[in-house]
């Protein structure tokens, strides 16, 4: 069973029936699918995080970079899925600018590169 019907919810429910095509998967939402803040947000998604110069700093460039290389497979199996249900969404993929605000920044930014 599966509570709640927004992103995560929604896309539990068809992993699992993907899995376990003979199981009947339970969805339980309150309101309608969509409802809460998954129908409420601009539907963002950006990979990274913030602070990515500080996980660098902490845990070094190698692991950051596998961390962030995480967060790049979120988006391609949003990718992957939208073009495997013929979701009829927005999805548009325009970049991120990240920008340096004075030259501390710039210097750091460049240990990630």
């Amino acid at each position: 069973m599966i509570i709640g019907g927004g992103y995560t919810g929604l896309s539990c429910a068809l992993h699992l029936k993907e899995r376990f095509a003979n199981k009947e998967i339970i969805l339980l939402e309150g309101a309608r699918c969509g409802y809460g803040a998954s129908g409420r947000n601009g539907g963002f998604c950006n990979p990274g995080f913030p602070s990515l110069q500080e996980s660098v700093d902490k845990i070094g460039p190698q692991a950051a970079r596998q961390a962030f290389d995480v967060t790049m497979y979120g988006m391609e199996r949003i990718r992957a899925m939208a073009s495997a249900n013929g979701l009829e969404c927005d999805l548009e993929e325009n970049g991120l600018l990240e920008v340096a605000f004075n030259d501390i920044q710039v210097i750091n930014g460049n240990k990630f590169l």
